[in-house]
């Protein structure tokens, strides 16, 4: 059950990061508190943030990491919980806050998770690093049964 659990886990976080890569990014660096000594760039830099490896490195990184509360199972919650924080120059991740997300218990899971990551490739304009706000959606799901599990479950 755990497994299937976590293979269907995997499969929506790769389509909730492939949307977050799109359009999961914010255009201000000031609300990071960056550095006041280094530029600030208004807009989108020319290079994101990235997670080392890449949004494949990220999803192998969240399903092999997501440890789905059982209080959360017990009650049958499920939510997207939307994280936010600061790639600093450096590449590490601070500032994390929850932005949106219903279950207290899934929230704290979200948060874990994300600050226990590795540091990211900073953003980058014009060869300087910079620091950026960064924001991912994390996907908490339970395994519905299929049709067929469903009828089998009948038969016996």
């Amino acid at each position: 059950m755990r497994s299937l659990i976590n293979m269907r886990l995997v499969f929506f976080l790769s389509l909730v990061l492939l949307s977050s890569i799109i359009c999961g990014q914010h255009r201000s660096t000031d609300i990071c508190n960056c550095e006041p000594d280094k530029e600030v760039v208004f807009g989108d830099p020319e290079k994101l943030p990235a997670f080392p490896g890449g949004a494949k490195a990220l999803m192998t990184y969240l399903s092999e990491n997501i440890v789905y509360p059982q209080l959360a199972i017990d009650s049958a919650y499920e939510d997207k919980v939307f994280i936010s924080f600061c790639v600093r120059i450096s590449g590490e991740l601070t500032d994390l806050e929850v932005l949106r997300g219903k279950y207290e218990v899934l929230n704290k899971e979200a948060l874990r998770v994300i600050s226990e990551m590795p540091n990211w490739e900073p953003a980058e304009n014009r060869g300087i690093k910079l620091c950026y706000r960064q924001v991912i959606p994390v996907r908490f799901f339970l395994d519905k049964p299929s049709k067929s599990e469903l009828r089998k479950g009948k038969r016996e």
